[in-house]
């Protein structure tokens, strides 16, 4: 039996180290969290505070310990990509993007 193509994609990830605090608690505590694509500590910790706010915590993270970015390959068969993908318009020319 022939086998089925894959379709990939490489997606860039960064597991942050961090220091935390419960205000409920008046307590610090370190913890990891990994979000997609990489950003500047500055950023992270506002990418942060709004998971934390997201999910309905009110725990802050103050501090950026340390960050490591992992590149991680996905893949599917192609047939159930095309089972569940969504079709999208064609992506237009650069010249075409610039006009509007």
């Amino acid at each position: 039996m022939k086998k089925e193509k894959m379709i990939t994609r490489t997606i860039e990830s960064t597991k942050y180290a961090i220091m935390c605090v419960n205000p409920d608690e008046n307590s610090c505590y370190d913890t990891e969290i990994t979000l997609s694509g990489s950003r500047e500590d500055s950023s992270a910790i506002s990418a942060l505070n709004e998971t934390f706010k997201n999910n309905g915590s009110n725990h802050i993270a103050v501090m950026v310990k340390s960050a490591e970015t992992i590149e991680t390959l996905y893949g599917m068969p192609e047939s159930f990509f095309m089972a569940y993908a969504v079709v999208l318009p064609p992506r237009g020319t650069k010249k075409e993007s610039e006009e509007e």
